[in-house]
């Protein structure tokens, strides 16, 4: 019983950090920040792994979350600079590039029994997540939603048109960067229990079906929490009754239910054409 409780409300906690961070990245455009933050904090993992296989290092949570956060924070003000040059595109695409390259590299020279290490930060370890990596999520969760709270209209002017928030008299840099450094920590996060595939669902696809939608941004973020929670949820029981991954579940859930969201808007659209 306590397991499911402490699940449940790990659910909780992501489902509250990624249906935020979905609707704001799906409003900015900001698909590209999820993206190379989540194949930096890979690249990172696999080189600091490396490095303690060859010094005999043991690798905790807290070593883990600090080298996540010193890669997380300078990469996304690199990146929220950058999306302001005409050439944002290419130089995304070779940091990525970059990124993708170093862990493959340090990935394919590790021993075997560090390999099941990193591949938990690919697939997710949901099911494993200790009490010490619970505090930080919380922690994070905790900080993301107050400021995401606080800061919804500021956010949501940033978002929807940066340069005529340049125009207005909030601090429209500082406030683009401080929602850039709110999704790169909750990418951080989502990566950590869900795994680099899955972080792609929970934090691009919701958020995007909904914008798309034009349901308002406060109804988009209480829509996205609901169905990543709900999600997660029906993942983790049919995990512990048929011994499959949760997050890879999850994922494929999500992305059904998105193709739904949309065939039913097509079909929408072609109904009302032939009523017209």
């Amino acid at each position: 019983m306590s397991l499911i409780i402490e699940l449940t409300c790990l659910s909780i906690l992501i489902s509250l950090l990624a249906g935020f961070s979905s609707t704001y990245t799906s409003i900015s455009r900001s698909g590209f920040l999820v993206v190379t933050i989540s194949h930096a904090i890979l690249a990172s993992l696999a080189v600091l792994f490396y490095i303690a296989y060859i010094f005999n290092i043991y690798v905790t949570p807290i070593l883990t979350w600090t080298i996540m956060l010193i890669t997380a924070l300078p990469v996304c003000a690199f990146v929220s600079h950058v999306r302001l040059f005409s050439e944002r595109d290419l130089i995304l695409s070779i940091i990525f590039a970059l990124m993708l390259s170093i862990a493959a590299l340090f990935m394919a020279i590790l021993p075997g029994f560090m390999i099941s290490r990193m591949w938990s930060f690919l697939t997710g370890s949901i099911l494993l997540v200790s009490p010490m990596d619970m505090t930080f999520i919380f922690i994070i969760c905790l900080i993301c939603s107050t400021l995401y709270t606080l800061f919804y209209r500021e956010f949501l002017l940033v978002s929807y048109d940066y340069e005529y928030a340049l125009a207005t008299s909030i601090p429209a840099g500082a406030i683009n960067y401080l929602l850039s450094i709110l999704i790169s920590i909750s990418t951080l996060a989502c990566v950590y229990v869900l795994g680099l595939f899955v972080t792609y669902a929970v934090m691009l696809i919701p958020g995007a079906v909904l914008v798309n939608a034009r349901v308002r941004p406060s109804l988009s973020i209480f829509l996205n929490i609901l169905i990543i929670f709900i999600t997660l949820m029906i993942s983790i029981m049919l995990a512990f009754k048929y011994n499959i991954p949760p997050s890879g579940l999850c994922g494929v859930m999500i992305s059904i239910l998105a193709g739904l969201a949309i065939f039913l808007k097509f079909l929408m659209k072609r109904f009302k054409k032939t009523q017209t």
